[in-house]
């Protein structure tokens, strides 16, 4: 017996027999949802074989955003990272392509929803598989009642419990005219506006001009906004917004406007306050000694107006 035991063995597998993961997921503010995320990924690992360490990183402080850059920079840390929002494409150039998993899933399952492909798909290259936490899928909301009074549009027609859709019709000019007839009917909808990242996810745009994003998130004025597609329009890849320089403890000592962290170099608009404004002036020498100490190539912008001013500087700073 302990002959047999002895040559059976190398064919047992082992309960981490596949080895290890480390996996980084967005901490949710939803009671039990981590529990329901947690359950999946135990029950896959089990039948896998494979160790798993999970971890939930909170958003609060933006100490989720500092471990995604974080890990970036040192081209360290978890297996695999949950990214919210618009992050794949901030880290294209970083991402292993998982076109090898998504062209399976989609050819076995069908098309994913096109804001979904938009959000994770940069140049032909899936940057991750999506997954329902955190997504990015907001579902509408409507009153039924009034949809069908106002407009003659009977939502429950279209979409019935347990049947296919038979929504053909409802197009964005359909919607259009559905938010005329109600408005006439002294019930307008529409959306609200503010600066959360909620409201951001409703209110992205879409440019014909190769798919850019105009609404950026990280923008934090319109001339930020107007240099980064310039920046994109000459030629260089779409750069990160808001890029947090976390210090020795993990906090950040400061936010650069534009840049690519993977190369440390950064670009930043300056309005005419830090040109005037001492106190801002000496703020500003001292923060950029700091940022070339810790290896940052800065370009500053102060108060460009013009394209071709970022054009001339951009190629001279090239050369």
């Amino acid at each position: 017996m302990a002959s047999a035991a002895f040559v059976a063995a190398p064919f047992v597998r082992g309960a981490y027999a596949a080895g290890k993961l480390t996996l980084a997921f967005w901490d949710h503010w939803v009671p039990n949802a981590n529990d329901a995320t947690k359950a999946l990924i135990d029950e896959w690992a089990a039948k896998e074989k494979v160790e798993v360490q999970v971890d939930f990183i909170t958003s609060q402080g933006n100490k989720l955003l500092l471990t995604g850059a974080a890990e970036s920079q040192a081209k360290s840390g978890h297996d695999i990272f949950a990214l919210a929002h618009w992050l794949p494409s901030r880290y294209a150039n970083q991402l292993v392509a998982m076109n090898d998993i998504m062209e399976p899933l989609i050819k076995l399952n069908g098309a994913v929803n096109g804001t979904v492909e938009y959000l994770g798909k940069v140049d032909g290259k899936w940057l991750g598989v999506p997954a329902t936490v955190g997504s990015q899928i907001k579902g509408p909301c409507s009153r039924i009642d009034l949809m069908k009074d106002l407009a003659g549009i009977d939502v429950q027609a279209m979409y019935p419990a347990g049947a296919p859709a038979k929504a053909d019709a409802w197009t964005f000019d359909a919607f259009l005219k559905a938010a005329e007839a109600c408005h006439k009917g002294g019930v307008p909808f529409g959306i609200w506006s503010n600066g959360t990242n909620t409201t951001i996810a409703h209110l992205t745009i879409r440019d014909t001009w190769d798919n850019e994003i105009i609404f950026n998130p990280g923008a934090q004025s319109p001339r930020e906004s107007y240099l980064r597609l310039l920046l994109i329009d000459a030629g260089l890849p779409r750069p990160q917004t808001q890029i947090p320089v976390p210090g020795v403890d993990g906090i950040p000592l400061a936010y650069l406007d534009l840049g690519w962290p993977e190369y440390m170099v950064a670009v930043e608009y300056d309005c005419d306050q830090h040109r005037t404004d001492r106190r801002q002036f000496v703020k500003d020498i001292r923060r950029l000694e700091m940022l070339e100490r810790m290896g940052w190539n800065l370009l500053d912008l102060l108060g460009f107006n013009h394209s071709r001013d970022f054009r001339r500087t951009s190629f001279e700073r090239r050369s």
